[in-house]
């Protein structure tokens, strides 16, 4: 939460926050890269330190006017992220969520505002940070699409070597018991895919994906059964030292951090199930556009560029 003094007020701009804003999300997308796991926690309203002070009736006014020219440049970066997404050739998972529905104050939640705030207020927040969402969303699912892409041209690399890739393929779908109709046969030429087969090889890098977020739920076993272990076999003085330095409190703080990161590494693993049954669900949409177009190029892949833009240049 950017943090501002009451002055700032006078010269904050919609830009200012749409910055902070995606600032965090690429911050988010490099976490992805580095460990495949995204909050979708990019909530970025401002906080004024000496709002009991310095916060004037023109003060607070400009910053509600601030906040609703920012939810109408958020709701353009929504859009644009999407529209990116499906000249790309990706799908997003849904349509923009134009309706945010109604605010309801959680504390402990939503501790990004006080409970003194009217509800004009608290509506007004809740507003933009539903379209900043929305936008975030979609550039996530850009940026899936576009690894998937590089993925694609990476495997080509060598064209002789493709026929041990597809034994790879034949091997991982006998072993995950997957069904034949979402088997890629592989091709030297992507571009010559037909959207069919392009979506089914998407199919493919997800599913490829899915044996590490299993393998994080059992590296999180591991690490409660270790660090129990320690618990168990320190010294008292080792564990005192370590109470007084802020570290593990005792045995029921062990277990209640450790179970909340396996459950987060469940939690992880089946969404990346549902986007597998999500595309599983597209294959047969997408067949059946393409039987009832006369648009060849709604059925080939045609979107495969030799190279593909970082997700960064695409939020500018």
């Amino acid at each position: 939460m950017p943090e501002i003094l009451a002055a700032d007020i006078d010269s904050l701009t919609a830009e200012d926050m749409l910055r902070w804003r995606q600032g965090t999300l690429k911050r988010d997308l490099h976490t992805q890269m580095a460990n495949r796991r995204v909050r979708d926690e990019n909530r970025r309203m401002i906080d004024v330190l000496d709002r009991d002070t310095n916060m004037t009736e023109e003060r607070m006014q400009r910053l509600i006017e601030t906040y609703e020219e920012e939810t109408r440049a958020s709701q353009v970066y929504a859009e644009k992220n999407r529209q990116a997404l499906i000249q790309a050739g990706g799908r997003p998972t849904r349509p923009i969520q134009y309706d945010p529905g109604h605010w309801v104050f959680v504390k402990g939640v939503d501790d990004c505002m006080s409970e003194e705030e009217d509800d004009e207020q608290r509506e007004l927040r809740w507003v933009s940070d539903h379209f900043g969402k929305e936008g975030s969303r979609f550039a996530i699912e850009l940026h899936a699409w576009q690894a998937f892409k590089r993925f694609q041209l990476y495997k080509r690399k060598k064209p002789s070597s493709l026929w041990k890739i597809q034994q790879q393929i034949d091997e991982l779908w006998k072993e995950r018991g997957v069904s034949e109709k979402l088997k890629p046969q592989l091709q030297i030429d992507p571009q010559k895919l037909s959207k069919v087969e392009e979506w089914k090889e998407f199919y493919w890098y997800k599913l490829q994906q899915l044996p590490e977020y299993e393998e994080d739920i059992e590296k999180e076993e591991r690490l409660k059964e270790k660090r129990l272990q320690y618990f168990d076999t320190a010294s008292s003085e080792t564990l005192e030292e370590e109470r007084l330095l802020g570290g593990w409190q005792n045995r029921e703080h062990i277990i209640r951090v450790s179970d909340g990161e396996i459950r987060q590494a469940r939690r992880d693993r089946d969404r990346h199930i549902s986007q597998l049954e999500w595309i599983e669900r597209q294959l047969p949409v997408i067949a059946s556009e393409c039987a009832g177009s006369d648009q060849v190029s709604k059925c080939n892949s045609s979107s495969t560029p030799k190279r593909q833009p970082d997700i960064e240049s695409r939020l500018h």
